[in-house]
C-alpha cells in the first residue's frame, strides 16, 4: 500500500503539472520538471569560502542549512536566505529532470530573505527581508518576484559598492511570469 509523503499524495509528473508551491503539514513542497537540454537548474551556495555549484549527479540530494544563501541557477534568482532548512532533490530520468525542493514552514521559521549578492567579490549589495512566520514560504516566491523587479528598475543598485561589478538582472521563480529582459536573464545565469 502506498502511504502519502508528509501527508501529501503525488507522483513526480503530477506534482510537475500543477506547478506552484503546496503546503503538506508543515513543509512546504514544490516539484518542477525540466527539459534535458534546457539550460541546467543547478544548486548553488555561498558559503564563506565561496560560492559553491554543486554537482549535477543523475540522482541528488542536500540540505542546505538554515541561514545559507542559496539558489537554484536558472530557476530563480536572487539568493534566498531562510530560517527554515531545505532539502534540494534532482532526478534526472528519459523524460525530464525533476526538481524538488521541500522546506519547513512551521512555528520556529521566522524569515526568508531575496538577498543580491555580487558575483565579484561576494559582498551583499542588497536584503529583501519576508515574514514567513506571518504569511508562509509560498507567499515569499510572489514577494522575490516584486523584489527581483524593483532591483532590476534600480540601475543604481546594479553596480557593487565594494567592487564595482555589475550584478545581472534578476527573475522570480516562475518562468511563466516572466517579461522579455527576465527571460534572457534566467537563459544566462
Amino acid at each position: 500500500m502506498d502511504e502519502p509523503v508528509l501527508n501529501f499524495n503525488f507522483t513526480l509528473e503530477d506534482a510537475a503539472a500543477r506547478g506552484g508551491w503546496h503546503e503538506a503539514n508543515r513543509y512546504a513542497v514544490w516539484v518542477g520538471r525540466q527539459a534535458l537540454d534546457a539550460p541546467p537548474w543547478e544548486l548553488m551556495e555561498r558559503r564563506p569560502e565561496g560560492f559553491v555549484r554543486l554537482p549535477a549527479g543523475a540522482r541528488s540530494m542536500r540540505l542546505v542549512p538554515a541561514g545559507m544563501p542559496f539558489r537554484v541557477a536558472h530557476l530563480f534568482a536572487p539568493w534566498q536566505v531562510s530560517d527554515a532548512d531545505t532539502v534540494y532533490l534532482r532526478v534526472a530520468r528519459a523524460d525530464g529532470v525533476f526538481h524538488l525542493l521541500v522546506a519547513t514552514s512551521g512555528p520556529t521559521v521566522k524569515e526568508s530573505a531575496a538577498v543580491w549578492i555580487c558575483a565579484g567579490c561576494g559582498a551583499e549589495m542588497a536584503r529583501a527581508r519576508f515574514a514567513v512566520g506571518t504569511h508562509g514560504l509560498v507567499a515569499f516566491w510572489p514577494f522575490l518576484l516584486v523584489q527581483a523587479r524593483a532591483f532590476n528598475a534600480a540601475p543604481e543598485r546594479h553596480i557593487c559598492a565594494a567592487c564595482g561589478e555589475p550584478h545581472p538582472l534578476c527573475y522570480g521563480f516562475a518562468g511563466s511570469d516572466d517579461s522579455a529582459d527576465e527571460a534572457a536573464a534566467r537563459a544566462l545565469w
